[in-house]
């Protein structure tokens, strides 16, 4: 469903999505690795941003990556 539901929003205006892996949810960790490259080539213009949650992932590299998100959302309001 993620892939469906990324290509819904794209294709209805939105052009930020964050997709939030839980720790353990191998499902969704393979199919946001699978698909990232090619909604980048069908969408390129939709900032995506695919964060795995483990217990490997440091607080400071999740607020990095949402600031550049952020970031260049902003850069595209302007």
């Amino acid at each position: 469903m993620l892939p469906g539901e990324i290509c819904h929003l794209a294709e209805t205006g939105v052009r930020n999505v964050v997709s939030l892996q839980p720790f353990g949810c191998i499902a969704n960790h393979v199919i946001s690795k699978g698909i990232e490259k090619k909604l980048r080539s069908i969408y390129p213009d939709v900032n995506m941003l695919f964060l795995d949650f483990d217990s490997s992932t440091s607080e400071a590299n999740v607020y990095n990556r949402l600031h550049f998100l952020v970031d260049n959302a902003r850069k595209e309001i302007r």
